[in-house]
């Protein structure tokens, strides 16, 4: 996996084919340190696969109070015993994203998920932290497990979107 430490942006933007940076299944795409700042762009994190390190996740493992900023971005087809897509111990920031769940989320710190399509083939999100959901005409997983705090629960407004394990 590549380490970050320190600031990293990576965009991928304005390419036809888009990136998709890839783990080959043979190891994590990225592990985000506590003093880590880790933004992507328009990219595909794919294939990843935690490998010696069995509890965290596949695709991005994101250690507090580290930070990750996605925008546009894919995250599939990852594999963890403990979050397939990715881990979160710190700020996971994402909009206008998808994340296939064919492992599970797991979110220990802040995710903040606006408009983002989280589909799941056979994984779950997990909550144990906080988690911000805004979605509209995005989907969830039906087995969305909310074990921590969700911002303002009782007023979550889900509008034009679909609950729906794929």
């Amino acid at each position: 996996h590549l380490p970050v430490t320190k600031t990293l942006t990576i965009v991928g933007t304005g390419l036809p084919a888009g990136i998709t940076i890839s783990g080959n299944d043979a190891s994590r795409v990225f592990k985000v340190l506590s003093t880590g700042n880790l933004t992507l762009h328009d990219l595909t994190i794919a294939d990843g696969n935690s490998g010696a390190d069995p509890n965290n996740g596949g695709g991005i493992e994101v250690t507090g109070p580290g930070t990750l900023t996605m925008i546009g971005c894919t995250i599939r087809d990852c594999t963890a015993p403990c979050g397939g897509a990715l881990t979160n111990d710190g700020t996971i920031i994402s909009t206008n994203g998808i994340l296939t769940l064919n492992g599970p989320v797991v979110n220990n710190g802040l995710a903040r998920l606006t408009n983002n399509a989280i589909l799941s083939s056979s994984g779950e999100f997990i909550n144990n932290g906080i988690l911000d959901l805004l979605t509209a005409n995005g989907q969830i997983p039906a087995n969305l497990d909310t074990n921590g705090t969700a911002i303002d629960p009782s007023a979550l407004d889900i509008t034009n979107s679909v609950t729906t394990p794929t």
